[in-house]
């Protein structure tokens, strides 16, 4: 059976991201999974920041994009300078940040803001420094 994140990753990998670089977290796993699965390359770094240099010295060196895979919340945010360098130096990337489903949010019950920051806004962090964000929900989407 072919997963969401099977048919996102087939289709990055069809417009040539082939390789990525990232850290396995529970939002992530499957994403991780359909990388390898499809004849992909992922690469472990130490951290989310070296992931997204090593996407821009990757792209730099042998001229083929790369994309990075986060787990939410500090995944995403620990990466936010990576991403930035790429957006500024005009590295191609594509960054994929798995998502707390909405049932297990359970902010609204315990009247904070969120519980931890998994449940950051990954759309606001990211605008200012990328070409185009958005969200999949679903296979519809």
């Amino acid at each position: 059976m072919r997963t969401l994140s099977d048919i996102l990753i087939k289709d990055l990998m069809d417009k040539g991201f082939k390789t990525f670089f990232g850290l396995q977290g529970g939002a992530s796993a499957r994403i991780i999974e359909s990388v390898v699965k499809l004849g992909g390359k992922f690469h472990p770094v130490l951290n989310e920041q070296a992931a997204g240099y090593a996407a821009h010295g990757y792209f730099l060196t042998n001229n083929k994009p790369a994309g990075l895979i986060f787990t939410t919340g500090p995944g995403l945010t620990n990466g936010v300078s990576g991403i930035a360098a790429c957006y500024y130096d005009r590295v191609p990337l594509t960054v994929i940040v798995g998502q707390v489903a909405k049932d297990n949010n359970i902010a609204k019950q315990t009247k904070t803001r969120m519980v931890g920051f998994q449940e950051v806004q990954h759309l606001d962090i990211t605008k200012p420094i990328s070409d185009l964000s958005f969200k999949i929900s679903s296979l519809k989407d």
